[in-house]
């Protein structure tokens, strides 16, 4: 089932520069920061675990149902704001925005704007200044950034899609949150089985799903909701 092989995570950043500090031809650059969105859905993920996805009783024959709950810049859970380009303010930085995903995202550099300098891999005949990447599944975006200054900017994705600061509640580690993680929860809070110790071997903070410090019978409910949510 090749489709399903991008959204299982087989897929990476190619570029090919014109020479040594320069993007394309007559277009130079400092620094250079690599932004690869992407998605999860974990319900595709225990399918195709499971050997159930493609069969005919499956709910995912195919990728067109399609339901992400996890947004990703570079492999990493989406935050809102993300740190992502850092300097003085004089140097010229090239960002290549790449869509790995199946949805739209809309990357935005809060407070700075870009020269958008290629598209797909090929140079803009009319390099143009805008502060918006629009990003369809596949696309590839190349622009210079004009900083207001030093510092670091912050990444947004006007899609909306939905961004958290917590850790990915994945307890046993086997790359999904499912049922399995809600067993764990559900073992631990009743002093069944001890962190660290199999099958609850992911850090702490990873089951303290509304930051407060606690772990107890509201992470379960988040949880709980997290995986039963389309």
């Amino acid at each position: 089932h090749p489709a399903v092989q991008v959204q299982m995570g087989l897929y990476g950043a190619v570029k090919k520069d014109n020479a040594a500090g320069e993007a394309y031809p007559g277009q130079p650059y400092d620094l250079e920061q690599v932004l690869v969105f992407s998605e999860i859905d974990y319900g595709l993920h225990q399918a195709v675990f499971t050997g159930s996805y493609g069969q005919p009783n499956s709910a995912y024959i195919t990728t067109i149902y399609y339901r992400p709950k996890y947004y990703l810049v570079n492999g990493t859970e989406y935050t809102l704001g993300q740190s992502v380009v850092s300097g003085t303010g004089t140097e010229r930085v090239l960002v290549r925005y790449y869509n790995a995903g199946l949805k739209i995202h809309t990357a935005v550099l809060l407070g700075a704007d870009f020269n958008l300098i290629a598209e797909d891999g090929y140079p803009s005949p009319y390099p143009h200044r805008q502060c918006t990447a629009y990003l369809p599944p596949g696309k590839v975006i190349d622009a210079i950034v004009t900083r207001p200054g030093a510092g670091v900017l912050h990444l947004y994705d006007r899609a909306l899609y939905p961004a958290t600061a917590s850790p990915l509640p994945d307890l046993n580690l086997d790359g999904l949150v499912s049922l399995f993680d809600v067993a764990i929860l559900t073992d631990y809070l009743g002093g069944n089985i001890t962190q660290g110790d199999p099958p609850f071997i992911a850090s702490l903070g990873s089951a303290d799903l509304n930051q407060d410090g606690a772990i107890d019978s509201l992470d379960l409910i988040l949880l709980i909701l997290r995986v039963n949510t389309p």
